[in-house]
């Protein structure tokens, strides 16, 4: 089995990585750490969202034909009153390229529910 792809740690003490718990079922409003896992288990990202930020993660896998990874990057950050910031990191913890930022609906990702609703919420909306 491979490692998991991050493990969020709660203000309270609690952690869960992934595989215990789902992105979807996090307490976003509890978060005080998420750290991004390489397929090895070592970290390579860490951000402590703010109150009032929503995290956001994806992991987005290049295939070939064959079905065959090429190549796997993380994209992991926060959106705050009405703005994105999203890292896009590689498995040695690099950024790929510059951190994206600008207004949340005009950037390069597709919100989950939870995302929006935890965005419409800090929104005040």
């Amino acid at each position: 089995m491979s490692a998991p792809w991050w493990i969020a740690y709660y203000k309270d003490g609690r952690a869960y990585c992934r595989g215990e718990i789902k992105y979807a079922e996090l307490e976003r409003d509890n978060i005080k750490r998420f750290i991004l896992l390489n397929p090895s288990g070592r970290k390579i990202f860490e951000i402590e969202p703010k109150p009032g930020q929503t995290l956001i993660f994806r992991r987005r896998v290049a295939v070939d034909f064959a079905g065959n990874v090429r190549k796997m990057i993380y994209v992991c950050g926060y959106v705050e009153r009405g703005v994105a910031t999203l890292f896009h990191i590689d498995m040695t913890g690099k950024l790929v390229r510059p951190p994206e930022i600008g207004p949340y609906m005009a950037v390069d990702i597709s919100y989950t529910p939870e995302e929006l609703e935890h965005i419409r919420r800090n929104l005040g909306g």
